[in-house]
């Protein structure tokens, strides 16, 4: 399995860095190299010393706000495994000058207008385990309307070496950014798709 960094992997294999410290240090010094060399071989180049827990309880080095709002983030020394809390305060979200809404629909998602009705883009990117990942090429056009295509995101993530299986993308909330005319529309939702 390939790992974007450390804090994944943790989280993955449902451990602490303190279980996988006490794990290490009851290992032979040969099979250490090859645990090491494991990682290595998962993507991951450095065992950070800290984790970053964002709003969501979950690891991450990049959050996006949606609403305006006090966001709480945790970040927790490795060694002495204390915690300490930062808390920023948005106040800059003002979504009644967007012009347009992302909206999911099962398989597919769309850029609308105030009156719903669909509308071209340029451009497309999902932010998926903290990464923006352009997937401009998974635009797809329909009964006059362009759409996002919620499967071939999953593929192109799979083909990406992000996802071993599209499945685990099924059923998860995903963030997708959708760009018209130099404006940036976030949309939040369930990722799904009908075979």
């Amino acid at each position: 399995m390939s790992y974007e960094n450390f804090d994944e992997f943790l989280q993955e294999e449902q451990i602490t860095y303190q279980d996988f410290i006490e794990e290490l240090s009851q290992t032979k010094d040969s099979e250490i190299v090859e645990e090491i060399n494991q990682l290595k071989e998962g993507g991951i180049e450095t065992i950070d010393g800290y984790v970053i827990i964002n709003p969501n309880e979950e690891f991450s080095k990049s959050y996006l706000a949606e609403e305006n709002g006090k966001y709480t983030f945790k970040v927790k020394e490795i060694l002495t495994n204390k915690t300490y809390e930062s808390s920023v305060e948005i106040s800059n979200i003002d979504k009644s000058k967007l012009l347009y809404s992302v909206k999911f629909n099962i398989g597919e998602v769309i850029l609308v207008d105030k009156e719903q009705n669909s509308t071209n883009f340029e451009e497309a990117y999902i932010i998926y385990n903290g990464e923006k990942i352009e997937v401009t090429d998974c635009i797809g056009n329909k009964k006059d309307y362009p759409y996002l295509d919620i499967l071939l995101i999953a593929l192109k993530l799979k083909e990406l070496g992000k996802l071993e299986n599209i499945d685990e993308l099924s059923g998860t909330k995903q963030t997708l950014q959708i760009v018209k005319d130099g404006v940036s529309y976030f949309g939040y939702g369930l990722v799904a798709w009908f075979l």
